[in-house]
């Protein structure tokens, strides 16, 4: 059975986005699962979309996970997450050259997203949504707890 890739524009970069094999996707989920764990307990009390996200609970989430992860855990983490995926970079003539993201020794990683941290992190939502993540799949296929984060960052447009 052959791996799945998705075509995915995040702020005007188009990204392949491939599958995991099952056991890395396991680890991985487990590993993201494990570094989000916080920042999802504050969002306790959120029971629907209508509802109104203090902003002040994320920001204290993001803070706690972010004291407890190492750097060189948070790198090596990030760089395993997008271990399968390409950005497509289009020359002059228009024609695409797609590059995996990880190679060059992360040079290709900083030179797209130089200045866009953000999207780094829209990436690894859409990394976990295109792997379905089990938190993704009980919440419905996205369900609530995309919601909540699509609140805070834009969805990908898929092609």
């Amino acid at each position: 059975m052959e791996l799945k890739t998705e075509k995915k524009e995040i702020d005007g970069l188009i990204f392949y986005i491939n599958q995991f094999p099952a056991r890395k996707c396991i680890k991985l989920e487990k590993r993201t699962l494990t570094h989000i764990a916080p920042m999802l307990n504050m969002l306790d009390g959120i029971s629907n979309m209508n509802d109104e996200i203090d902003f002040t609970k994320i920001v204290n989430g993001v803070q706690q996970v972010l004291q407890n992860l190492e750097e060189e855990a948070l790198e090596q983490f990030i760089f395993e997450m997008i271990g399968g995926t390409s950005v497509g970079i289009k020359n002059a003539n228009g024609k695409e050259t797609i590059i995996m993201l990880n190679s060059e020794n992360g040079q290709i990683f900083d030179t797209v997203f130089r200045g866009k941290n953000l999207t780094v992190y829209k990436l690894l939502l859409e990394i976990m949504k295109v792997n379905k993540f089990g938190f993704f799949e009980f919440m419905g296929g996205g369900g609530e707890i995309t919601g909540i984060f699509g609140k805070m960052i834009p969805s990908a447009k898929v092609f």
